[in-house]
């Protein structure tokens, strides 16, 4: 029976990666849950959801964070949480000593 199952695996999976069939992932992106391929690298993610000026923002996944730099490497996993932050700086302290 061990055998049985493991040629099922075996063939599963060739017909998934080489039969034209693409693996599916889920991630949670700005509160939205998406399917995407496997394999989605963060550079990949951002030009898809067409993220305006992507060289500007920070991605947290799963509370973690990465900047433009870290786009290319880091490769999405099933379930990640993603969210595109934004840094904005104040207007400094005009009205606060008068």
């Amino acid at each position: 029976k061990r055998r049985r199952s493991r040629d099922f695996h075996y063939y599963l999976c060739r017909q998934l990666k080489g039969g034209g069939m693409e693996i599916k992932m889920k991630l949670t992106v700005a509160g939205t849950q998406k399917e995407f391929r496997d394999g989605l690298t963060l550079r990949e993610l951002v030009e898809e959801e067409k993220v305006e000026t992507p060289e500007y923002v920070t991605v947290s996944v799963n509370d973690d964070l990465y900047g433009a730099a870290d786009f290319d490497q880091t490769v999405l996993s099933d379930g990640a949480v993603v969210e595109f932050l934004y840094f904005m700086g104040g207007g400094g302290n005009i009205g606060i000593y008068e």
